[in-house]
């Protein structure tokens, strides 16, 4: 039957749940805004690499990992794969397996900045008796009675955490990323070199 017969018009429902849908709508939204940031995160973490120090790095990569839900496992990779070539032959050098299960994300960040510390300290090494146009001619100078005196081309070895000794020659003597004088060492049975600071080497005789 024709309502306007009847002199009635139709009234809109009220919205009961229109207030019990804004909270709903603002957990919704807050949701989506942290796994938009979780995701911006992740993709920063995965191309992070050091660029300055093993602080400065340890800093910036928290700072994006508090953002996502990873176990300690992956996060614990993500850094390691970040950090400097340097840091990473020097763990190596020390035998400090990263992937080993027991090896926690903590000890690889405790591990990284020991050793960056160390690189510090020793970054006085930079004394040279000859400096020439190549970085290959540089010899170190000693900074007191103990050290020895470098150079490229120089057979040399270190004690590894084992109690063993590593052998290999100085190929050339350049600076690493933070300007640390620092020589390129060939291992014997490697095919390629690695930094190597200068404390850790001694001369073969």
């Amino acid at each position: 039957m024709d309502q306007a017969a009847h002199g009635t018009r139709r009234i809109a429902p009220s919205c009961p749940l229109a207030t019990q849908c804004q909270p709903f709508w603002a957990k919704f939204e807050k949701r989506f805004r942290e796994i938009d940031r979780a995701t911006k995160a992740l993709k920063k973490l995965k191309t992070l690499k050091q660029k300055s120090s093993v602080q400065d790095y340890v800093t910036e990569f928290q700072s994006l990992a508090a953002y996502i839900n990873y176990d300690d496992v992956a996060i614990r990779d993500m850094f390691y794969e970040g950090l400097e070539d340097e840091i990473k032959m020097a763990m190596l050098l020390q035998l400090f397996n990263v992937k080993d299960n027991s090896t926690t994300g903590q000890m690889v960040v405790d591990r990284a900045l020991l050793i960056d510390q160390h690189l510090e300290q020793f970054s006085g090494c930079s004394i040279f008796e000859k400096t020439t146009s190549t970085s290959k001619d540089c010899t170190l100078a000693p900074t007191n009675n103990t050290q020895e005196k470098l150079a490229s081309g120089d057979a040399v070895y270190m004690i590894g955490t084992d109690g063993r000794a590593v052998k290999g020659k100085i190929e050339s003597i350049g600076r690493n990323s933070r300007g640390q004088v620092v020589p390129n060492v060939k291992w014997l049975g490697q095919n390629s070199t690695v930094l190597v600071p200068f404390p850790a080497l001694k001369k073969d005789e």
